[in-house]
């Protein structure tokens, strides 16, 4: 009698383990696997990661220290403006932007370094004289062809009143070929400006 009760005991034990041990061919085939009912997962999972192992390799690049250190110079100028008094220009409005920004100043980024430079960021910090409207600031790369306004981020900022900027850091990216250099304009304007739209890349 104790026998069959031992007995009794491993059957049940087995067919609480036996699930756990098996997968049905539905499951698995859910999974992505063909297979029989009583393969066990261990070697299914074996074989995934076999497959998954052979099927890509990759190699980092290392990260090119001097690169990182030595980053494009900028220099900007004093801030411009293509009016005095609200009647004369200083500057013709054919070599302005948008007549309706009032002010600007030039920066220069200049890649000293021998590196070709793609999306690389680059912060200008200006002292806005007289103070910016917050949503006025445009940055505008200066070509061959004219002007190309493209996006920007202003941050760090210093709040002249709650809607003009004393300062802030203006951040954009730029395309640089090694040991050449670009023009771009930051122009803001006192008057009340609508926020930038999103500049879509053609």
């Amino acid at each position: 009698m104790k026998n069959k009760k031992i007995l009794a005991h491993t059957v049940i034990v087995l067919l609480l383990v036996v699930p756990i041990i098996s997968i049905s061919d539905s499951t698995l085939q859910l999974l992505g696997t063909s297979t029989n009912i009583n393969k066990p997962i261990k070697k299914i999972i074996d074989n995934h990661y076999t497959n998954l192992k052979d099927s890509k390799s990759y190699n980092l690049k290392p990260i090119d220290v001097q690169l990182i250190k030595s980053t494009p110079k900028s220099s900007i100028t004093v801030p411009e403006t293509y009016k005095v008094s609200g009647t004369a220009w200083s500057d013709p409005p054919g070599s302005w932007w948008d007549t309706d920004w009032e002010y600007r100043v030039n920066v220069t980024i200049s890649e000293t370094a021998g590196f070709d430079r793609d999306d690389w960021p680059v912060d200008i910090f200006i002292r806005f004289n007289p103070p910016a409207h917050k949503y006025s600031i445009r940055v505008v790369e200066v070509t061959a062809l004219g002007f190309n306004e493209i996006p920007s981020q202003v941050w760090n900022i210093t709040y002249f009143n709650s809607t003009h900027l004393s300062s802030a850091t203006v951040t954009f990216l730029v395309d640089i070929l090694g040991n050449t250099y670009k023009r771009y304009q930051i122009y803001w304007s006192t008057d009340t400006a609508d926020p930038p739209a999103i500049v879509k890349e053609s």
